[in-house]
């Protein structure tokens, strides 16, 4: 009989715990559906566009479509003019905290959710069409200089979205390339290890690679003694060829713009500093 008493307070308070237990999971739940869905009605009463004047709409987004995977997309959006609000997880959150803060109020804490938000960005056409305008003259610089570049506006719900399809077409590529030396005395210097080259036959005519060898030859030329050769000593030509999309490309490298002309030659040679 005492074992069975003792087993009777057990269970007893077995199920005074489990009941406890189960009306706490029951206030946690209760309360966290309160949260959630104090957090719903916050996030549908901020809503991004409820502020947005008449006649007015909030850039939501822009995109690019090309034709072709030789341009990258992320590349070309350091030339957009306008850009959208910044996003976290698809979500608005720095225009968010933006519009939580009382038009009519100065103080904490509408001054604070203004300094750490964003304002919404109001789409602007001309905007717009000056980031045409600049992804043309990028993919020109790329060598694409028949490429279509045409912008589309969805504007509904106080929104607009935005949206590029570029067609980049043929690529003019290079020919040939020639060397033009008014200091021979470099000439051999430079062309001794043709390999290292970045511009070739064949490749698309690229202006940010005519840059990159320009910059490479003015760190051969310090590395080699002549300390005060740079880049701007470095001259392009660029000529159509008589083959469509071909360019003839002629490099000159100038003379030294200080020092005693030679007598006889008349140029001033670039002095290699020895120690």
């Amino acid at each position: 009989m005492h074992a069975a008493k003792i087993l009777s307070l057990r269970e007893c308070t077995k199920l005074t715990q489990n009941k406890l237990f189960s009306r706490l999971l029951h206030t946690c739940f209760t309360r966290n559906r309160i949260v959630l869905f104090s957090f719903i009605v916050l996030v549908s009463s901020c809503s991004p566009v409820r502020r947005i004047a008449e006649n007015e709409y909030l850039l939501n987004n822009t995109e690019i479509q090309t034709d072709s995977k030789e341009i990258d997309s992320k590349e070309l959006k350091n030339y957009e003019k306008q850009s959208p609000n910044k996003t976290i997880l698809g979500f608005k959150f720095h225009l968010f905290l933006y519009n939580l803060a009382s038009p009519k109020r100065e103080k904490f804490p509408s001054s604070w959710f203004r300094k750490i938000g964003e304002e919404p960005v109001i789409w602007d056409q001309i905007l717009t069409e000056n980031t045409t305008e600049q992804y043309k003259r990028y993919l020109e610089t790329k060598g694409y200089y028949e490429a279509i570049v045409e912008d589309s506006v969805a504007l509904r719900k106080k929104r607009a979205e935005v949206l590029h399809t570029i067609t980049l077409g043929e690529p003019h590529v290079i020919n040939s390339i020639k060397y033009k030396f008014e200091d021979q005395n470099i000439s051999e210097l430079i062309l001794a290890e043709p390999g290292n080259c970045l511009i070739k036959t064949g490749d698309r005519f690229d202006k940010e690679v005519l840059q990159r060898e320009r910059q490479r030859l003015e760190t051969l030329m310090k590395n080699n003694g002549y300390y005060k050769f740079s880049r701007e000593f470095i001259f392009y030509e660029a000529t159509e060829s008589d083959e469509k999309y071909k360019i003839d490309l002629a490099i000159t490298v100038k003379e030294s713009i200080s020092g005693i002309p030679d007598p006889i030659t008349k140029v001033r040679h670039h002095h290699q500093y020895k120690i």
